[in-house]
């Protein structure tokens, strides 16, 4: 037994610690009452070590085709034989974008697995597999145009997030080069794909089941 005597410093301090990391005092009184205080101690001790449960989970492999010259404006417009209907950000500032030389890749598709701003998101999937191209996300929409079975969710239950760069629109300032985080999601009732894009500091975030495209 510990003959630890609590003075009124260290119950200030706990208290203060508490608050800062947004404790309720129904997590005070859960963490008081379970196991959770003497593994940390173990931890401290070096006996243990905390192991984080991952914020994204592999589901499938997909494999582009590479494309020697990919016009946004035409792919997403009214002739691409797909209906889809484009978020205002989308249409400013990544529907005026051509790619060129797109390699063929092999790319992710990760579940994720609780909500999350993009920041977490892109810090697991690393700067080397964040961004994905515009040209690819598109070839898994045209793949199942009418909300056809696929890699991509259909059936309402979640979205697909990529991270692509966009361009800058002209009398616009260049800035630090962030992705746009492009939302696209299937309205299988109306056949009709939905396709936004948020700036990557937005403070809405994703939620749990969301699905996002990488590279591998």
């Amino acid at each position: 037994m510990s003959d630890m005597r609590l003075d009124v410093d260290q119950a200030g301090e706990l208290k203060a610690a508490f608050r800062r990391f947004g404790y309720t005092n129904e997590q005070i009184k859960s963490l008081c009452e379970n196991e959770l205080l003497r593994q940390a101690r173990a931890v401290m001790m070096g006996e243990a070590r905390f192991v984080p449960i991952p914020l994204l989970t592999e589901i499938t492999t997909v494999s582009f085709l590479a494309v020697e010259r990919f016009e946004a404006a035409v792919a997403f417009g009214p002739g691409s034989g797909i209906n889809f209907h484009l978020g205002g950000n989308f249409r400013k500032y990544l529907l005026p974008k051509v790619e060129e030389n797109v390699p063929a890749w092999p790319g992710l598709i990760h579940r994720l697995e609780r909500n999350s701003l993009d920041a977490p998101i892109r810090a697991e999937l690393t700067p080397t597999r964040e961004r994905t191209y515009l040209a690819h996300l598109h070839q898994l929409i045209k793949a199942q145009p009418n909300g056809e079975e696929g890699p991509l969710p259909v059936d309402g239950s979640a979205v697909v997030i990529a991270y692509i760069d966009g361009v800058v629109p002209e009398g616009e300032e260049e800035e630090a080069t962030e992705p746009w985080a492009v939302h696209a999601y299937c309205f299988v009732d109306f056949r009709r794909w939905d396709v936004s894009a948020f700036p990557v500091a937005c403070p809405g975030g994703w939620y749990a089941g969301f699905q996002v495209l990488s590279g591998k």
